[in-house]
């Protein structure tokens, strides 16, 4: 065909001869320093990459499949599901943001539920009156989990319906808890043992997920990409080991595992990190001896906090639709948008309104689900997808080495290399060198907050003298805005004597 010489023309270029047009166009910079970019997870990237960068690579190819455990896709473009998280105090207006969530594009509902709500049929009759729950996976957060799941099946068994069409899943994860509280909610052979009975209570409840891992931790409490992935195999390993000796079958604990992560804004490299997720859990579910679909990994996003600003909140917008599409091109099979607000914990209608809308726009207009792994073959993300992969499994194996994630934890070995990490990600900021639109670049000297606001959301890192030290999420931008937010109510205050 004359497609198939249409560049025959021109002569092949080698990749010497393109490094030394570079070095040429450099005018004498050196190519090392201003080209070469050294990341935080420890390793460098080249400014170009050719076919012979990704000829011999293993991981090449599509990635590993997802579990669509709410759609049935697998050959069929990239869907996923748009969340909204919903926080509930007052159950009849939660009902109501319910109801306009999914009438305005949410797919499924997460429900943080309030400590103060007991989670029985009569709360989840007002809660789910608008939910068709054949088709609408929901998502709870709840003190008692046990007693949601014992509510739900007798709502399903009220409505006839088939246990086995519900979806969804429980935020249960003890030992993140643990990491950041720095104790058990009781002790930990009963937090652990509710996993245990989470797991049997849920027997004719195939998609309902009981273990939701809350990855987003590590992330948010500043750690890399790297790190990131390490500790989530880690953490499940954990799991699959404690509760296979509790007498559960392996491959029925794969299907019963969501894993929780926050997307950031570092493009590239988080559309490389949920690629290299999916393969390195297809290792672990092959040294399980899982394979094929019962292997297969539910991932669920939401964005980062840790690059969330109060200032210039509008900015936000811009790190959530990147973010989201990062999430979206990695394979993510459920995705809640974070609103613009969320640092300032207002969080209205218009807030929840965008975040809905940027999920809609990537799919109806974008058409982000129609290209299953758009990633695959790119030189560029598979070699990020390959680094990360080498670098994550090797901080998971001394991971394992200190005695697995627990023991590590207990060790001081997880806190002490995430505090390393987020203590230069924060010097980094101060520095100017890792720069935050609004706050450290291009800062608008004219807008003011002119409301008081907490002194809790502008809390940086904090180290607590604890038995155990804990894991705690924090805003980068938190010190300088509190600096900032701090100078103008000393400036307002004197000009109003």
């Amino acid at each position: 065909m004359e497609s198939e010489n249409l560049f025959k023309e021109f002569p092949p270029v080698s990749t010497r001869e393109w490094k030394e047009k570079i070095v040429k166009d450099l005018k004498g910079a050196d190519f090392e320093k201003r080209l070469i970019w050294h990341t935080d997870e420890g390793f460098s990237v080249q400014p170009f990459y050719r076919l012979e960068d990704v000829e011999q690579l293993p991981s090449i190819g599509p990635i590993p499949p997802s579990s669509s455990f709410a759609k049935e896709k697998q050959a069929q473009g990239n869907p996923w599901i748009i969340n909204e998280y919903i926080p509930v105090k007052e159950i009849e207006e939660a009902a109501k943001k319910v109801k306009k969530a999914l009438l305005n594009g949410a797919e499924s509902i997460t429900f943080d539920l309030d400590d103060t709500l007991v989670p029985d049929i009569e709360t989840l009759h007002l809660l789910l009156n608008e939910v068709d729950l054949l088709k609408t996976p929901i998502h709870f957060k709840t003190n008692e989990p046990l007693l949601l799941i014992n509510a739900l099946s007798a709502l399903a068994d009220e409505q006839t319906l088939d246990r086995s069409v519900l979806k969804g899943s429980l935020f249960c994860d003890p030992v993140s808890q643990y990491s950041r509280k720095g104790h058990f909610a009781k002790s930990k052979a009963k937090d652990l043992l509710l996993a245990v009975d989470l797991l049997k209570a849920t027997k004719e409840i195939p998609y309902f997920q009981t273990l939701t891992l809350d990855a987003s931790l590590f992330s948010n409490a500043g750690a890399t990409v790297v790190t990131e992935i390490a500790y989530a195999l880690s953490l499940a390993i954990f799991y699959l080991d404690y509760l296979t000796e509790n007498g559960f079958e392996v491959q029925h604990l794969f299907s019963k595992i969501r894993f929780n992560f926050a997307v950031g804004s570092n493009y590239f490299m988080e559309i490389s990190k949920f690629r290299a997720l999916r393969y390195l859990w297809a290792k672990v579910a092959e040294s399980y001896g899982v394979a094929g679909q019962k292997a297969a990994m539910t991932l669920h996003a939401t964005n980062s906090v840790w690059n969330k600003t109060i200032y210039d909140p509008y900015v936000n917008m811009l790190r959530t639709t990147t973010e989201t599409m990062s999430a979206i091109l990695g394979g993510v099979d459920e995705i809640t948008v974070l609103p613009f607000d969320v640092a300032n914990s207002f969080s209205g209608e218009m807030g929840r309104r965008v975040a809905r809308n940027q999920q809609l726009i990537l799919r109806e207009e974008s058409y982000l689900n129609k290209v299953r792994d758009i990633a695959a073959g790119s030189y560029y993300i598979e070699n990020l997808t390959q680094k990360l992969m080498v670098e994550a499994w090797n901080v998971f194996l001394e991971t394992e080495n200190a005695g697995g994630y627990l023991q590590a934890f207990q060790k001081g070995f997880i806190q002490q290399r995430i505090h390393k990490e987020s203590i230069k990600k924060d010097n980094d900021i101060a520095q100017g060198k890792r720069k935050i639109l609004g706050v450290n670049l291009f800062p608008n000297p004219l807008e003011k907050i002119e409301h008081d606001l907490p002194d809790s959301l502008f809390a940086g890192k904090q180290r607590e003298q604890v038995a155990i030290e804990t894991l705690k999420p924090y805003r980068g931008a938190a010190t300088l805005e509190a600096a900032r937010y701090q100078s103008e109510r000393i400036n307002h205050e004197t000009s109003a004597k």
